[in-house]
C-alpha cells in the first residue's frame, strides 16, 4: 500500500517511496555486518547513500592511501531501532560474505576481500529527527600503508624477489621493525593489522577505525569515550570531524618509540635493517 514500508528483521529491508519523490542520490544497496557478543548479523538495505573519497601521498619508499566514506541509511529502510557501533563493517552492495570470526571469515578478511569498498564505522549519528531526509548517517576511514621499496617493479622482478612470498616478506619485516613506532595505549591499532599482497605491492593495512588520524598525529574532534565498567574501551564521534590542530599526545608506556607517521619514522632508523633483511631472506640465509 502507498505509504508503506517493509519491517526490518534484520536481514533484508528496502524502502518504498509510495508516491513519495525519493532522493537520486540514494540509489545504492549497503550490507551492514554488527557485532552480537560473539556473533555477528547481517542486514541488507536498499535505497542508500554512499560515497567515498581517496587520498593518496607518495614518495620514494612508500605510499599511504586514505580511503573516507559515508554512508546514509532512509528510516524508511532500517525502522525505528537501528543503531551502529564503532567497529561495525559497512559493504558497498549485497554481501554474500559472512562474518564467523574464524578465518577466512573473519571482519578483517571480509574487509580485505570487499576493498575498496568497504569500511569500518567510526563514527555514527541518528538524523532521524530531521524534518525531510531522515536518515542514519555511518562514517568511517580505512588507511594503507604500501612498502615500494624504491624501485619499480620491474627492478623487483628483476631482483628475483619470488614473487608475492618475497613482497609478504618484505612487508612483513616492515611491519615487525614498524611496530615500536605505532602507538599503542590500548593494542587496538598495533594489534589489528593485515599484512598482504596486492599487485607487485606489499601492504601494511591498518585497520583501525582512529588509524588515520592516529598517523597524522593530529586530534579530530570532537570526541566522546565509550565505557565500559568504567574504563574507557575507545571513543565516538559525530560526522563532520574536523582538526582541532592539537597535536597528538602518544603513551609510551607499551611503545616508548609511538609516534605519528610511524612507517617513515621506521624508515629513518631502521631502512639498513630492512634492506638487510631482504638481503639475507633472497640469499636463503
Amino acid at each position: 500500500m502507498p505509504g508503506d514500508h517493509l519491517p526490518v528483521s534484520g536481514k533484508y529491508a528496502t524502502a518504498l517511496s509510495g508516491g513519495v519523490r525519493m532522493n537520486p542520490n540514494y540509489n545504492q544497496i549497503i550490507t551492514v555486518f554488527q557485532k552480537v557478543g560473539t556473533a555477528w548479523s547481517k542486514s541488507v538495505f536498499e535505497q542508500c547513500f554512499w560515497k567515498s573519497g581517496i587520498t593518496v601521498v607518495q614518495n620514494d619508499t612508500e605510499a599511504s592511501q586514505t580511503n573516507t566514506y559515508t554512508v546514509r541509511i532512509p528510516l524508511e529502510a532500517a525502522g525505528s531501532d537501528f543503531s551502529a557501533s564503532p567497529g561495525d563493517v559497512v559493504v558497498l552492495g549485497e554481501c554474500a560474505d559472512e562474518i564467523t570470526g574464524k578465518s577466512p571469515n573473519t571482519a578483517a578478511e571480509v574487509l580485505r576481500r570487499n576493498k575498496p569498498n568497504a569500511f569500518l564505522v567510526s563514527a555514527y549519528s541518528d538524523n532521524t529527527a530531521y524534518r525531510m531526509a531522515k536518515h542514519y548517517r555511518l562514517g568511517g576511514l580505512m588507511m594503507d600503508v604500501e612498502i615500494k621499496w624504491n624501485k619499480t617493479s620491474d627492478q623487483i622482478a628483476k631482483e628475483k624477489t619470488r614473487g608475492n612470498d618475497g613482497l609478504l616478506f618484505l612487508a612483513n619485516e616492515a611491519k615487525r621493525l614498524m611496530d615500536p613506532y605505532v602507538p599503542a595505549d590500548s593494542l587496538a591499532l598495533a594489534q589489528n593489522v593485515s599484512v598482504h599482497v596486492e599487485g607487485d605491492t606489499g601492504v601494511i593495512e591498518y585497520q583501525s577505525p582512529y588509524a588515520h588520524y592516529q598517523y597524522k598525529g593530529v586530534a579530530y574532534g570532537p570526541n566522546y569515550p565509550l565505557m565500559d565498567g568504567g574504563a574507557v574501551m575507545g571513543y565516538y564521534s559525530p560526522p563532520h570531524k574536523s582538526s582541532t590542530g592539537k597535536k597528538l599526545k602518544y603513551s609510551h608506556f607499551r611503545h616508548p618509540q609511538a609516534t605519528s607517521e610511524w612507517d617513515k619514522a621506521m624508515m629513518r632508523a631502521c631502512k639498513g635493517d630492512l634492506v638487510r633483511a631482504l638481503e639475507n631472506y633472497l640469499g636463503g640465509k
